[in-house]
């Protein structure tokens, strides 16, 4: 079965680790020859969908680099830094002229 510690720690393949999870189809096909309710394995099967997705979402996390983000983040803050500098400096320039004139 799965052993997420080692996906986790990249000691197993992430396709390897969805493999595994759809060899539970075999299991689901053993349930339906056994007669088992369809609405219980309607659920398993449902869970071991929403399993394949959080697998590859936390995947594609864990592989993105976000060093291209994390420069415009602060670009941004550093030219939002600079207008407010510059707007607060024309304010404070009007008021001096006005109290001075």
């Amino acid at each position: 079965m799965l052993n997420y510690q080692e996906w986790f720690y990249k000691k197993e393949r992430t396709q390897s680790s969805l493999n595994k999870i759809s060899q539970m189809n075999d299991y689901f096909i053993e349930f339906e020859k056994e007669s088992i309710l369809a609405y219980n394995i309607i659920k398993m099967r449902n869970e071991q969908n929403n399993e394949g997705k959080i697998i590859v979402r936390i995947d594609s996390m864990r592989e993105a680099d976000f060093t291209f983000a994390a420069n415009s983040i602060v670009e941004t803050m550093r030219f939002s830094f600079l207008v407010l500098k510059h707007v607060n400096y024309v304010i404070i320039s009007k008021n001096y002229v006005t109290l001075s004139g």
